[in-house]
């Protein structure tokens, strides 16, 4: 059997005067259940997931509701809140799963008992080896959650991670600097190469003999790519038929101003695959996920800004670029949401590569409603309605594991 394993930063999940977030349109992306189209037609309903890691789930109060009314049966789930250095950091975390499909580990104890989600501070009352004084460098530790798969008695484990964005101060001076990006990679060292590494090798005496671990989430970091080089929006212009033409009609001085108002650097994961513990960890996802502000918004500010600098005339033709971009931009900016894993334990086991929900704002947004016409207002509905984050996912057949 297939199962479908995603992650999900739900910016929030909550509902509250000011904020529009629709806990059924969440709900429903979980479950496969999408909306008629603008004909009356109904659309082909998605697999639903087997189990998901959410991120920023900041109430327990409003989780339980979005768990026990929107989703209902046979759908259960977990909240908790992590330890942090500060309220802002503290975003909390869940899981969501299909009782049809999995149920949670029984303890150690006994299988009377259940083995709970919870924040991994000490693995195991340090059971196994783990250096605590790297762990405690994390501004949020993961949520550890084991989860016995029903068709074939296997167990999955999964790490659900949040890297934090800016400064810690869990983090030594050494690490900290204005962009936080050298603790965000100090952070994602330690996730995987010191916490996965644990956490994959340790043996329950209760568990399953056939077990696999995940570790999924919002990472904060980009698997590098052509498309997160510091000149990718740019590019992206360049090659786009309505607004090329303009580039093209550019001077030279006019093309390098505004590659230079565009250039965005962006922290990217060092190390991708490596092989530690004689495990072979690789991060996989790279789609774009995360959904951005209008480019003439700040964006639009920069271009005119550099012009100036530059002693250049804003030209009706840089105004135009700039009304074109505004709508295409508005769209995706980083792949921040990642699946870990060791392929040497998951050898024999058929994986879909990891990919994002690319549908889903069509799905909901666009052809599903009359009066939005372009991706990008279909873009923005979903951003404030459901997340700025877009679910990702991993499919995998357990059947043919070791």
């Amino acid at each position: 059997m297939a199962y479908k394993i995603g992650s999900f930063n739900v910016r929030g999940l909550q509902q509250k005067e000011g904020k529009e977030q629709d806990f059924n349109i969440i709900a429903d992306i979980i479950k496969g259940i999408k909306p008629v189209d603008i004909h009356g037609k109904k659309k082909k309903e998605a697999s639903p997931f087997t189990i998901v890691a959410l991120q920023e789930v900041v109430n327990e109060d409003q989780f339980n509701s979005f768990k026990n009314y929107y989703l209902g049966k046979p759908w259960n789930g977990y909240y908790v809140k992590p330890d942090s250095f500060s309220n802002s950091s503290a975003k909390g975390y869940a899981y969501v799963w299909n009782e049809d499909e999995v149920e949670l580990m029984y303890g150690e104890k006994s299988k009377d008992e259940k083995f709970y989600p919870h924040i991994l501070n000490e693995f195991e009352d340090n059971k196994v080896s783990m250096d605590l004084s790297e762990m405690s460098k994390l501004t949020r530790k993961p949520m550890y959650a084991r989860f016995r798969m029903k068709s074939c008695n296997m167990e999955l484990r999964l790490l659900n991670v949040h890297i934090t964005f800016g400064i810690s101060k869990a983090m030594p001076d050494e690490y900290k600097e204005a962009s936080g990006v050298r603790q965000r990679k100090e952070e994602f060292r330690i996730l995987t190469e010191i916490v996965y590494p644990a956490v994959n090798k340790f043996v329950y005496k209760n568990g399953c003999n056939n077990y696999y671990t995940i570790m999924l989430g919002d990472y904060n970091l980009n698997l590098y790519r052509k498309w997160t080089k510091g000149t990718r929006i740019y590019d992206q212009l360049a090659s786009k038929a309505e607004i090329k033409p303009i580039i093209d009609s550019l001077t030279v001085a006019e093309r390098g101003a505004l590659r230079l108002a565009l250039y965005e650097t962006m922290p990217h994961i060092d190390k991708e695959k490596f092989v530690i513990d004689d495990q072979s960890i690789v991060t996989l996802q790279d789609a774009l996920t995360t959904l951005k502000n209008n480019l003439s918004g700040n964006k639009a500010n920069r271009i005119i800004n550099m012009f100036e600098k530059k002693k250049l005339e804003v030209s009706d033709a840089i105004e135009k670029l700039i009304e074109l971009a505004g709508d295409e931009y508005k769209v995706f900016h980083s792949n921040y949401d990642h699946f870990t894993y060791d392929e040497k334990r998951f050898d024999g086991v058929t994986i879909n590569r990891p990919y994002r929900m690319d549908s889903i704002i069509d799905d909901y947004f666009r052809t599903s409603n009359p009066n939005v016409r372009t991706g990008a207002e279909a873009a923005e509905m979903y951003k404030k309605m459901v997340s700025d984050h877009i679910p990702i996912v991993m499919e995998i057949d357990l059947r043919d594991g070791r």
